[in-house]
Protein backbone atom coordinates (compact mmCIF):
# COMPACT_ATOMS: atom_id res chain seq x y z
CA UNK A 1 0.00 0.00 0.00
CA UNK A 2 1.38 3.47 -0.87
CA UNK A 3 2.65 5.40 2.13
CA UNK A 4 0.10 8.22 1.96
CA UNK A 5 -2.75 5.75 1.55
CA UNK A 6 -1.53 3.89 4.63
CA UNK A 7 -1.30 7.13 6.60
CA UNK A 8 -4.86 8.03 5.63
CA UNK A 9 -6.17 4.58 6.58
CA UNK A 10 -4.45 4.65 10.00
CA UNK A 11 -5.75 8.16 10.67
CA UNK A 12 -9.34 7.25 9.82
CA UNK A 13 -9.41 3.90 11.63
CA UNK A 14 -7.83 5.16 14.86
CA UNK A 15 -10.14 8.19 15.03
CA UNK A 16 -13.21 6.01 14.52
CA UNK A 17 -11.88 3.54 17.08
CA UNK A 18 -11.34 6.21 19.74
CA UNK A 19 -14.78 7.71 19.12
CA UNK A 20 -16.40 4.30 19.55
CA UNK A 21 -14.55 3.53 22.79
CA UNK A 22 -15.52 6.89 24.30
CA UNK A 23 -19.13 5.90 23.69
CA UNK A 24 -18.96 2.47 25.34
CA UNK A 25 -16.47 3.07 28.18
CA UNK A 26 -16.72 4.67 31.60
CA UNK A 27 -15.93 8.38 31.81
CA UNK A 28 -12.82 7.72 33.90
CA UNK A 29 -11.36 5.16 31.50
CA UNK A 30 -12.18 7.26 28.44
CA UNK A 31 -10.57 10.33 29.97
CA UNK A 32 -7.41 8.50 30.99
CA UNK A 33 -6.69 6.44 27.87
CA UNK A 34 -8.99 7.56 25.03
CA UNK A 35 -9.37 11.30 25.39
CA UNK A 36 -9.64 13.05 22.02
CA UNK A 37 -6.36 14.85 22.77
CA UNK A 38 -4.56 11.46 22.66
CA UNK A 39 -5.75 10.53 19.17
CA UNK A 40 -2.92 12.16 17.22
CA UNK A 41 -0.31 10.49 19.43
CA UNK A 42 -2.03 7.12 18.91
CA UNK A 43 -2.12 7.61 15.14
CA UNK A 44 1.60 8.36 15.03
CA UNK A 45 2.45 5.38 17.24
CA UNK A 46 0.35 2.90 15.26
CA UNK A 47 1.80 4.10 11.96
CA UNK A 48 5.28 3.60 13.44
CA UNK A 49 4.37 0.02 14.39
CA UNK A 50 2.69 -0.85 11.10
CA UNK A 51 5.70 0.42 9.13
CA UNK A 52 7.87 -1.93 11.19
CA UNK A 53 5.58 -4.88 10.45
CA UNK A 54 4.93 -4.13 6.78
CA UNK A 55 8.06 -5.71 5.22
CA UNK A 56 7.21 -9.00 6.93
CA UNK A 57 3.46 -9.16 6.26
CA UNK A 58 2.49 -10.13 2.70
CA UNK A 59 -0.99 -9.01 1.74
CA UNK A 60 -1.73 -11.90 -0.64
CA UNK A 61 -4.77 -14.02 0.12
CA UNK A 62 -5.52 -15.99 2.17
CA UNK A 63 -5.11 -13.38 4.87
CA UNK A 64 -2.61 -14.05 7.61
CA UNK A 65 -4.01 -14.93 11.02
CA UNK A 66 -2.57 -12.40 13.49
CA UNK A 67 -2.75 -12.29 17.29
CA UNK A 68 -1.99 -9.15 19.30
CA UNK A 69 -1.07 -10.11 22.87
CA UNK A 70 -1.73 -7.30 25.32
CA UNK A 71 -4.36 -5.40 23.34
CA UNK A 72 -4.11 -2.21 25.42
CA UNK A 73 -5.88 0.61 23.61
CA UNK A 74 -6.47 -1.70 20.65
CA UNK A 75 -5.26 0.78 18.03
CA UNK A 76 -2.76 -1.55 16.35
CA UNK A 77 -5.01 -4.62 16.01
CA UNK A 78 -7.99 -2.61 14.71
CA UNK A 79 -5.73 -1.11 12.02
CA UNK A 80 -4.42 -4.59 11.11
CA UNK A 81 -8.03 -5.74 10.87
CA UNK A 82 -8.79 -2.83 8.53
CA UNK A 83 -5.86 -4.02 6.40
CA UNK A 84 -7.80 -7.31 5.92
CA UNK A 85 -5.76 -9.54 8.20
CA UNK A 86 -7.66 -12.03 10.36
CA UNK A 87 -6.96 -10.43 13.73
CA UNK A 88 -7.40 -11.79 17.25
CA UNK A 89 -6.73 -10.00 20.52
CA UNK A 90 -5.59 -11.48 23.83
CA UNK A 91 -5.55 -9.27 26.90
CA UNK A 92 -4.59 -9.77 30.52
CA UNK A 93 -7.45 -10.50 32.90
CA UNK A 94 -6.50 -7.74 35.34
CA UNK A 95 -6.43 -10.15 38.27
CA UNK A 96 -9.76 -11.66 37.23
CA UNK A 97 -11.58 -8.32 36.89
CA UNK A 98 -11.37 -7.70 33.15
CA UNK A 99 -14.18 -9.36 31.19
CA UNK A 100 -14.32 -10.60 27.60
CA UNK A 101 -17.72 -8.97 27.17
CA UNK A 102 -16.35 -5.55 28.10
CA UNK A 103 -13.42 -5.80 25.71
CA UNK A 104 -15.59 -7.24 22.93
CA UNK A 105 -17.84 -4.18 23.17
CA UNK A 106 -14.81 -1.93 22.82
CA UNK A 107 -13.19 -3.90 20.00
CA UNK A 108 -16.04 -5.30 17.84
CA UNK A 109 -13.73 -5.93 14.86
CA UNK A 110 -11.52 -8.30 16.89
CA UNK A 111 -11.90 -11.83 18.20
CA UNK A 112 -11.12 -11.13 21.87
CA UNK A 113 -10.02 -13.48 24.65
CA UNK A 114 -8.84 -12.79 28.20
CA UNK A 115 -6.49 -14.67 30.52
CA UNK A 116 -3.64 -14.11 32.98
CA UNK A 117 -0.79 -13.65 30.51
CA UNK A 118 1.94 -14.73 32.93
CA UNK A 119 0.16 -17.85 34.24
CA UNK A 120 -2.77 -19.24 32.21
CA UNK A 121 -2.79 -21.52 29.19
CA UNK A 122 -3.68 -19.31 26.26
CA UNK A 123 -7.10 -20.20 24.75
CA UNK A 124 -5.81 -21.31 21.34
CA UNK A 125 -4.67 -24.58 19.81
CA UNK A 126 -1.05 -25.30 18.97
CA UNK A 127 0.20 -23.81 15.70
CA UNK A 128 -2.75 -21.43 15.22
CA UNK A 129 -1.22 -18.09 14.20
CA UNK A 130 1.00 -16.87 11.40
CA UNK A 131 2.05 -13.76 13.31
CA UNK A 132 2.00 -12.67 16.97
CA UNK A 133 2.64 -9.07 18.01
CA UNK A 134 3.24 -7.90 21.57
CA UNK A 135 4.49 -4.33 21.76
CA UNK A 136 5.23 -2.76 25.16
CA UNK A 137 3.61 -5.61 27.11
CA UNK A 138 6.39 -7.78 28.55
CA UNK A 139 7.49 -5.03 30.96
CA UNK A 140 4.00 -5.02 32.53
CA UNK A 141 4.13 -8.68 33.61
CA UNK A 142 4.58 -8.97 37.39
CA UNK A 143 6.36 -12.34 37.23
CA UNK A 144 8.78 -14.15 34.96
CA UNK A 145 7.87 -13.78 31.26
CA UNK A 146 8.94 -17.36 30.48
CA UNK A 147 5.39 -18.76 30.48
CA UNK A 148 4.15 -15.85 28.34
CA UNK A 149 6.88 -16.44 25.75
CA UNK A 150 6.46 -20.23 25.80
CA UNK A 151 2.71 -19.92 25.17
CA UNK A 152 3.32 -17.55 22.28
CA UNK A 153 5.74 -20.07 20.78
CA UNK A 154 3.19 -22.88 21.24
CA UNK A 155 0.38 -21.09 19.39
CA UNK A 156 2.58 -19.83 16.55
CA UNK A 157 2.73 -21.94 13.42
CA UNK A 158 6.15 -23.34 12.47
CA UNK A 159 7.87 -20.54 10.59
CA UNK A 160 5.54 -17.98 12.18
CA UNK A 161 6.80 -14.55 13.21
CA UNK A 162 6.83 -12.91 16.63
CA UNK A 163 7.29 -9.14 17.08
CA UNK A 164 8.24 -8.02 20.60
CA UNK A 165 9.31 -4.68 22.06
CA UNK A 166 9.78 -2.91 25.37
CA UNK A 167 11.45 0.27 26.69
CA UNK A 168 15.23 -0.11 26.81
CA UNK A 169 16.32 -0.45 30.43
CA UNK A 170 19.82 0.80 29.54
CA UNK A 171 18.68 3.74 27.43
CA UNK A 172 20.56 7.04 27.60
CA UNK A 173 17.60 8.65 29.34
CA UNK A 174 17.60 5.96 32.03
CA UNK A 175 21.34 6.30 32.54
CA UNK A 176 20.99 10.06 33.00
CA UNK A 177 18.14 9.59 35.48
CA UNK A 178 20.23 7.10 37.46
CA UNK A 179 23.18 9.50 37.59
CA UNK A 180 20.79 12.13 38.94
CA UNK A 181 19.66 9.74 41.68
CA UNK A 182 16.23 9.29 40.12
CA UNK A 183 14.33 6.03 39.65
CA UNK A 184 13.78 4.88 36.07
CA UNK A 185 10.37 3.47 36.92
CA UNK A 186 6.94 4.94 37.47
CA UNK A 187 6.51 7.20 40.50
CA UNK A 188 6.35 5.15 43.68
CA UNK A 189 2.93 6.62 44.45
CA UNK A 190 1.49 4.91 41.35
CA UNK A 191 2.72 1.51 42.53
CA UNK A 192 1.97 2.04 46.22
CA UNK A 193 -1.47 3.57 45.55
CA UNK A 194 -2.66 2.10 42.24
CA UNK A 195 -5.26 4.19 40.36
CA UNK A 196 -8.91 3.30 40.57
CA UNK A 197 -10.26 4.69 37.29
CA UNK A 198 -9.33 1.82 34.98
CA UNK A 199 -10.75 -1.72 34.68
CA UNK A 200 -9.30 -3.09 37.88
CA UNK A 201 -7.71 -0.41 40.03
CA UNK A 202 -4.51 -2.48 39.94
CA UNK A 203 -1.01 -1.17 39.24
CA UNK A 204 -0.48 -1.29 35.48
CA UNK A 205 3.02 0.15 35.21
CA UNK A 206 6.38 -1.41 34.44
CA UNK A 207 7.69 -4.19 36.66
CA UNK A 208 10.87 -4.85 34.68
CA UNK A 209 12.29 -3.52 31.42
CA UNK A 210 14.85 -5.43 29.33
CA UNK A 211 17.99 -4.75 27.30
CA UNK A 212 18.73 -6.17 23.84
CA UNK A 213 21.02 -8.82 25.34
CA UNK A 214 18.33 -9.88 27.80
CA UNK A 215 15.72 -10.09 25.03
CA UNK A 216 18.03 -12.30 22.96
CA UNK A 217 18.73 -14.52 25.99
CA UNK A 218 14.99 -15.06 26.53
CA UNK A 219 14.25 -15.71 22.86
CA UNK A 220 17.07 -18.23 22.66
CA UNK A 221 15.84 -19.98 25.82
CA UNK A 222 12.39 -20.41 24.23
CA UNK A 223 14.06 -21.61 21.01
CA UNK A 224 12.99 -18.74 18.79
CA UNK A 225 15.29 -17.78 15.94
CA UNK A 226 16.07 -14.06 16.17
CA UNK A 227 16.00 -12.65 12.63
CA UNK A 228 16.25 -8.98 13.57
CA UNK A 229 16.97 -7.13 16.78
CA UNK A 230 18.00 -3.67 17.84
CA UNK A 231 17.07 -0.37 19.40
CA UNK A 232 14.85 2.35 17.97
CA UNK A 233 14.05 5.88 19.00
CA UNK A 234 10.60 6.17 20.53
CA UNK A 235 8.34 8.83 19.08
CA UNK A 236 8.20 12.26 20.65
CA UNK A 237 4.50 12.22 21.36
CA UNK A 238 2.22 13.47 24.10
CA UNK A 239 -1.30 14.82 24.23
CA UNK A 240 -1.84 16.33 20.77
CA UNK A 241 1.84 15.59 20.18
CA UNK A 242 2.88 18.59 22.26
CA UNK A 243 5.78 18.80 24.71
CA UNK A 244 7.42 21.81 26.30
CA UNK A 245 10.47 23.35 24.64
CA UNK A 246 13.03 22.01 27.12
CA UNK A 247 11.77 18.47 26.73
CA UNK A 248 11.92 18.75 22.95
CA UNK A 249 15.50 20.01 23.09
CA UNK A 250 16.55 17.19 25.45
CA UNK A 251 14.86 14.64 23.20
CA UNK A 252 16.60 15.93 20.07
CA UNK A 253 20.00 15.96 21.75
CA UNK A 254 19.47 12.43 23.05
CA UNK A 255 18.32 11.23 19.62
CA UNK A 256 21.41 12.68 17.93
CA UNK A 257 23.75 11.08 20.47
CA UNK A 258 22.12 7.66 20.33
CA UNK A 259 21.74 7.71 16.55
CA UNK A 260 25.38 8.54 15.85
CA UNK A 261 27.44 7.27 18.80
CA UNK A 262 25.53 4.94 21.13
CA UNK A 263 22.77 3.13 19.17
CA UNK A 264 22.44 0.59 21.98
CA UNK A 265 21.17 3.39 24.23
CA UNK A 266 18.10 4.23 22.15
CA UNK A 267 14.76 4.21 23.94
CA UNK A 268 13.09 1.08 22.56
CA UNK A 269 14.36 -2.49 22.30
CA UNK A 270 12.77 -4.78 19.72
CA UNK A 271 13.25 -8.29 18.42
CA UNK A 272 11.68 -9.99 15.42
CA UNK A 273 11.73 -13.75 15.86
CA UNK A 274 10.71 -16.84 13.93
CA UNK A 275 9.49 -20.13 15.29
CA UNK A 276 11.62 -22.90 13.78
CA UNK A 277 9.91 -24.97 11.08
CA UNK A 278 8.95 -28.52 11.94
CA UNK A 279 11.74 -30.99 11.34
Amino acid sequence: MPRQQLRDLVDRVVREHYAHIREVSSEGLARRYFDSSLEQAAIAKVLYRVQMLAPYLPTKKPALRVLDVGVGTGSLPVVLSALDFEVYGLDDDGGGHRLVETLAARFPSLKIHVCALEADDYPYDDNTFDVVTSFDVIEHLPGSPRHYLAEISRILKPGGLFFLSNPNVVSLANRVLTLMGRSIYHPLSEWFNPPGDDDTGEFSGHWREYSVAEMIYMMTAIRFRVIERGCRSRLLIGRDGRWNVLYRIAYRVSDIITSTIFPGMRDEVYVICQKPSAQ
